[in-house]
């Protein structure tokens, strides 16, 4: 890790970073760290194969570990160089050289932190009628999610990947977000952002922000595939968790991996950080997460958070993130993913809201391209969040007119019947005669 800057947002202390990634095509070795004498892991994205890594003059691999569910691959080994000297990695035919790093686990000892990821290449267009909208960059937006989660959860840090656009978009965020600190401060006692260069997409995967990325979508078989674009897909390089998990977090309170678009409601009682330290056997708490949507989108046509009061009658579906205490964990090995913590045992947190706001994600989308719209209900404790909390008055749902009732109609002495039919027509007349015998 580089250290660009380090400077004051307001109260709190930004601190800049930035890998130097070794790439040969899709092959990518992310970052190395040293671990006591000549001990070192080198973080390889998913293209990596085993089999291909080799010794070099700097570096004798030991042991390589590829993740589950295809999310890297570590390397271990012993390199020959001083700590502060480059380590290069024979791949193949190619060398990947890339800088060997200490671990800085100083700068958020002791915080309750969120982690997250921020992709940049969606602020950059694809093409002509890529209008780059990307609400979750919004510096000013980070700050006011920044400073909720601080005021209703505790939060003292956060760490954020910034995951960078073409041409190195989004080098300036830890610049613009010390800027927006200062015209919003926000009780945190640091934040480190970590600039990560080249796409960290799945390879195939799309611009998340498509419509076929939004799960509860109606008519996804007739829209068309876009063509993959690991710049602006869904984070795929999730070693990079288990990277900052080793370089930031060993001595960290707390640490609570959200995405920008979810919110966690004000604690009732403990916050999810207490909770986590207190849970057994494992300082480890699931948080179950539901959708939500707004019913309408305010003139701008751009959603709030304040806006998503809904939700589906009829979903049951939702997601999970997770809340960990590195420093009251074990020594038991565990691996860090986006959606779990593999090899630890999770205690759920029912009384913790966590809501993902859905229009955010997919910028410009009305409602009922993200949902069925009929399906839409006002949910009470989206509601209260909305009104009480961000102080937001949301479009509501129309409330039924049910003043006026129609005059009854005269009963007649026959009988109709309504049904619907598909694909049945050899037996619609066995219906009818069925029916037509009974007195219909």
């Amino acid at each position: 890790m580089i250290t660009q800057t380090q400077g004051a947002g307001g109260k709190t202390d930004v601190i800049h970073l930035a890998l130097a990634p070794a790439r040969d095509n899709t092959v990518c070795a992310l970052a190395a760290l040293t671990h006591g004498g000549h001990q070192a892991r080198v973080f390889c994205n998913a293209a990596t194969q085993s089999d291909q890594i080799k010794t070099s003059p700097t570096f004798s691999p030991q042991k390589v570990t590829p993740l589950r569910g295809n999310a890297g691959v570590f390397v271990d080994g012993t390199h020959s160089g001083k700590q502060s000297d480059a380590l290069t990695l024979a791949y193949g035919a190619t060398h990947l050289t890339l800088p060997l790093s200490a671990p800085q686990n100083d700068h958020i000892a002791g915080l309750d932190c969120i982690l997250t990821t921020l992709n940049q290449a969606l602020s950059v267009p694809a093409n002509p009628q890529d209008k780059a909208e990307d609400p979750l960059a919004d510096p000013g937006y980070i700050a006011g999610w920044l400073h909720h989660h601080a005021k209703y959860q505790g939060v003292s840090g956060a760490v954020f990947i910034n995951r960078l656009g073409p041409e190195d978009a989004g080098a300036d965020f830890a610049k613009l977000l010390r800027k927006a600190l200062d015209k919003t401060p926000v009780p945190l006692t640091r934040i480190v952002v970590l600039d990560v260069p080249g796409p960290t997409g799945w390879p195939d995967g799309i611009d998340e922000r498509h419509l076929l990325c939004a799960p509860d979508a109606p008519g996804k078989s007739r829209m068309t595939r876009p063509e993959p674009d690991p710049w602006r897909a869904g984070f795929g390089d999730e070693i990079l968790l288990e990277f900052v998990r080793h370089a930031l977090f060993a001595h960290a309170n707390g640490v609570a991996y959200l995405d920008l678009s979810d919110w966690l409601a004000p604690a009732k009682a403990d916050s999810v950080f207490v909770q986590a330290r207190a849970a057994k056997p494992d300082p480890l708490i699931t948080l179950s997460g539901l959708r939500a949507f707004p019913w309408k989108l305010p003139n701008s046509g751009k959603a709030r958070p304040g806006d998503h009061i809904c939700r589906p009658f009829d979903l049951k579906a939702s997601f999970s993130r997770w809340v960990f205490s590195p420093a009251q964990a074990h020594d038991t090995a565990h691996i860090w993913r986006p959606h779990r913590i593999i090899g630890l045992t999770a205690q759920s947190a029912p009384d913790q809201h966590l809501w993902r706001f859905t229009g955010l994600r997919h910028p410009g989308a009305a409602p009922a391209q993200l949902v069925p719209k009929s399906s839409l209900r006002e949910n009470a404790d989206l509601l209260a969040l909305s009104r009480d909390t961000f102080g937001h008055k949301p479009f509501r749902v129309p409330a039924p007119d049910i003043t006026k009732t129609p005059k009854a109609a005269k009963r007649g002495d026959k009988i109709v019947l309504v049904t619907a039919m598909k694909n049945e027509g050899p037996f619609l007349l066995e219906w009818i005669a069925y029916h037509r015998a009974i007195g219909v």
